[in-house]
């Protein structure tokens, strides 16, 4: 059953697809979905990161997955047999605009725009999330949380069918700022909603919902990171460091990016800020994820380049200092809003990038290696994707002044 979770909770393929899969063995069935043959390998190295052997695990039921949890405007959801692309954004008519990707069908079409929330007026940003609750035999919720031109803070959700309705759930805060960063977290038996949002006198705030209280209560918030004054965005994960897990922010303040984290209990305490990448001018909205590249899950962040396209770097979780490397420059234009997540196309996993280059909503893709280059863009309009070359970032007009 783990193994069977992992195939639809962790890499997204639907019940109907593993059932047509079906094979005298486990990793037959992971063979004829993905056409890889290291399906035990791969199962077994990511159980190993989360839940090491000899260790209490605290797992109370046979389906802990997804355990990677990031926030952003685009994710790789359970509809479909692969597992459609999902992207939730603000439209500048006011609310927000829903796009799918159809990763059934060959030349993967867009679908859309939906708008929905139109009532929220101009939002400056949005986070979207597929939640645990659902009806049975659908693959669960849409869940966002935008902030509005005002400053309110406001969940949204979508039910899995067969209406697809978008509902406006309640309003969790005013005086926030920017856009808010949505996971549901290990924390609690359903798993917490977990938001971190810019506040609009300074600093950050923290609030989550207990989805084990029937009545659904937000809770906070908890302000932190005072002292960095007005932050300009966030992006949030819960890694795999401590159990079940903390809680790591990356925060942009100007030109500069920070990164944060919470212990997984009992103090449930946020660190000091510690800035990374001093040596690099960066603006825009930025986004990070925990992937399973090494074998302890690297952090992948990226960051809009002011001189024009994205910036790539990377955390190795495996060496103690935990240093970041790059930077890996790809794509062009003036890029203001993004969000990476790993797919479950190539192994162990594609990096995929969507990215807002003025009014055009573009996507780029990073294969699992050895190559590691990236491609695109792709756009939604369905234009074919080119490969870039991956480089570093030539350090004249991008060093600091001293």
């Amino acid at each position: 059953m783990l193994f069977l979770n992992f195939l639809r909770y962790e890499l997204s393929y639907s019940w109907n697809a593993i059932v047509a899969a079906a094979a005298p063995t486990l990793a037959g069935v992971y063979t004829n979905l993905s056409g890889l043959n290291d399906g035990w390998a791969r199962f077994t190295a990511l159980m190993q990161v989360y839940y090491p052997q000899g260790t209490p695990s605290g797992v109370t039921d046979d389906n802990p997955f997804p355990l990677t949890r990031h926030s952003g405007s685009m994710i790789q959801s359970r509809f479909g047999n692969h597992g459609n692309f999902e992207v939730v954004v603000r439209s500048t008519a006011g609310g927000l605009v829903r796009f799918w990707r159809n990763d059934d069908i060959p030349g993967f079409p867009w679908n859309g725009p939906y708008t929905f929330g139109q009532s929220l007026g101009v939002c400056t940003g949005a986070s979207v999330i597929q939640s645990d609750f659902e009806a049975p035999g659908l693959p669960g919720n849409l869940e966002v949380v935008a902030v509005t031109g005002g400053g309110q803070m406001v969940h949204l959700w979508r039910d899995s069918g067969p209406a697809f309705a978008w509902n406006i759930s309640t309003t969790i805060a005013s005086g926030v700022r920017g856009k808010a960063a949505l996971i549901q977290s290990k924390f609690g038996t359903k798993g917490n909603f977990e938001v971190v949002v810019p506040s609009a006198t300074g600093g950050l705030l923290h609030y989550y919902r207990n989805n084990d209280d029937p009545t659904l209560p937000w809770s906070g918030p908890t302000a932190f990171a005072g002292t960095l004054g007005l932050v300009d965005d966030v992006t949030l994960i819960q890694s795999n460091f401590g159990k079940p897990g903390n809680l790591e922010v990356i925060a942009r303040v100007g030109t500069r990016i920070y990164a944060l984290w919470r212990d997984s209990g009992p103090g449930f305490v946020w660190s000091a800020p510690v800035q990374i990448e001093a040596a690099y001018e960066l603006a825009g909205q930025l986004s990070m994820v925990q992937s399973r590249f090494g074998t302890k899950g690297n952090f992948e962040l990226v960051v809009p380049n002011p001189k024009g396209g994205l910036i790539h770097f990377w955390r190795d979780n495996e060496i103690p200092t935990l240093p970041w490397s790059g930077p890996i420059q790809f794509g062009e234009g003036s890029i203001t809003d993004l969000t990476v997540f790993q797919s479950n196309f190539g192994d162990p996993g594609n990096l995929e990038v969507l990215a807002l280059n003025g009014y055009e909503l573009q996507t780029f893709w990073r294969d699992s290696g050895p190559a590691f280059v990236w491609f695109g863009p792709g756009y939604f309009a369905g234009v074919a994707m080119t490969p870039l070359a991956a480089v570093p970032i030539p350090v004249s007009g991008t060093k600091k002044a001293a």
